[in-house]
């Protein structure tokens, strides 16, 4: 798996400090998600519920198909994938008449490309999640077909995200 070849790589002590600064970043980075997350739920939903509840409840939700399996993913997926996929495009094609990319070079003259691209890893860790799937699972029990799916799955979801941000 990736510890093992990281550590074929750069050597057994490098590799595995190297796999323990991975595990310790991608970490922090779910917990900050975590925690963002659930400060947006309390304040735009549920403003006078106390964020351990609600951080509490969405660990719940996460840790239920851990120990259930993927099937109830799927199902989960079945019926809200639609349901989410209308709440991302809607509000994009709705928006296509008010859209003026006029408005967007401003900010590329003004700041430039080396503090929009530092701007942008904050945002970027929403899609670290196919980076830590691919690090914990065995990339030879990947079969190419998908490989090629979780490389569309990751390019889709950049590019309705990079729409619904612009």
């Amino acid at each position: 798996d990736f510890h093992e070849i990281i550590e074929t790589i750069v050597g057994k002590w490098f590799g595995r400090l190297l796999s323990a600064l991975l595990l310790i970043s991608f970490t922090v980075v779910l917990a900050v998600m975590l925690r963002q997350y659930g400060e947006f739920v309390s304040g735009t939903v549920l403003p006078e519920t106390p964020i351990s509840v609600i951080i509490f409840c969405i660990l719940a939700t996460a840790i239920y198909p851990t120990f259930h399996g993927l099937g109830v993913v799927g199902r989960l997926a079945e019926i809200f994938g639609p349901i989410l996929l209308l709440g991302i495009i809607s509000p994009i094609l709705l928006g296509i008449v008010n859209m003026d990319l006029k408005h967007l070079l401003p900010f590329w003259y003004d700041s430039g490309i080396l503090d929009i691209l530092t701007g942008s890893l904050g945002p970027a860790a929403f899609l670290t999640d196919c980076v830590l799937i691919l690090w914990i699972f065995n990339l030879s029990e990947f079969h190419p077909k998908k490989i090629k799916y979780l490389t569309w799955s990751i390019l889709t979801s950049g590019l309705l995200y990079l729409l619904s941000v612009t």
